[in-house]
């Protein structure tokens, strides 16, 4: 999953750290980023772009932070972030519905429990949408146990019932988070998090479906499915 992450803080030391710390984060978690820099409220709130999380520094030339979120356009940025020197705009920050609130010098420690926060919640989040006809329906990744081509259709076995539609596996494929899904085989897409048992030559879901591996992806995919184990591990504090 690509993520779109903005900070907006006027100390060029801040924005470095906080950077790199980002990046380092979202590496170790498998996600990618693109992250936008803005010196001032102002000009952040010029860029018309949807962001998935901003980390804003509350004292900044001109408007403050606080005030620029609350100027913000609704559905311009999913999580905020607050960065500050100060306690004294906790509760306030926390008003304006912020994820977290990090303390100047930041720590990396801090920066990861803020973003894991934020990645938590996005991933509940994640709507994939479904071409159906001339309209688009939006599907919950989360609620999908594994997608299936059959009779040339894509055949979304979902928590709620099945989807059809004419959108092909690839470009599915293309728009889910790879974190959570894994391409079984040419036919097959499964939402790991419904995996029961990851078998040498066949996955077994834990709605008793059983799917076949692609022989020369055994690898790779048992690799990825590992993969994401340790990740859950780690939110989960294990």
């Amino acid at each position: 999953m690509l993520l779109q992450i903005v900070i907006c803080d006027d100390d060029a030391q801040t924005v470095s750290s906080l950077r790199d710390m980002l990046l380092q984060c979202l590496k170790s978690e498998g996600y990618q980023a693109n992250i936008r820099v803005y010196s001032t409220g102002e000009d952040f709130l010029k860029d018309p772009a949807p962001y998935d999380v901003l980390f804003m520094d509350i004292f900044m030339p001109g408007k403050n932070g606080m005030d620029i979120v609350r100027e913000m356009q609704a559905d311009a940025v999913r999580h905020t972030v607050f960065i500050t020197s100060s306690h004294d705009f906790a509760i306030a920050a926390f008003q304006v519905r912020a994820a977290h609130y990090l303390l100047k010098p930041l720590q990396k420690k801090d920066v990861q429990e803020a973003l894991g926060r934020c990645l938590s919640d996005l991933a509940k989040d994640q709507v994939l949408q479904v071409k159906m006809g001339h309209d688009t329906l939006p599907v919950a990744m989360r609620s999908i146990r594994y997608i299936e081509v059959y009779n040339k259709q894509s055949i979304l076995h979902t928590v709620q019932g099945d989807i059809e539609t004419h959108t092909t596996l690839d470009y599915l494929y293309g728009q889910l988070d790879s974190n959570l899904f894994i391409k079984a085989q040419r036919s097959f897409i499964v939402n790991m998090a419904y995996i029961q048992s990851f078998q040498s030559d066949r996955l077994l879901l834990k709605n008793g479906t059983i799917v076949m591996l692609s022989r020369s992806s055994k690898a790779e995919l048992k690799k990825q499915y590992q993969a994401y184990l340790f990740r859950l591990a780690r939110r989960c504090g294990i």
